[in-house]
């Protein structure tokens, strides 16, 4: 499915004239936008990590998540669980 819409995207892509995305990317708002998306793919590839790293230690019938990962050494502090 992903082969398939990556090469329909790279299809569209190709077939858009050169002079046709210039004005766009002129455009300083639209250069904006285009940075806060990469930024914003970088976050939800980093968070889709941590939660794949925290669900590898879920209860496996609950999906229920610990409140720390083994092995880690936690500072004690005051109504610490």
């Amino acid at each position: 499915m992903r082969s398939s819409v990556l090469a329909l995207s790279l299809c569209v892509l190709a077939a858009v004239p050169r002079g046709a995305l210039s004005p766009e990317a002129a455009d300083p708002l639209f250069q904006k936008a285009a940075e806060n998306g990469v930024r914003s793919e970088e976050v939800f590839r980093r968070t889709r990590r941590m939660m794949q790293a925290w669900l590898a230690y879920a209860e496996p019938r609950t999906l229920l998540l610990p409140d720390y990962l083994p092995g880690v050494k936690r500072a004690t502090a005051p109504m610490d669980l």
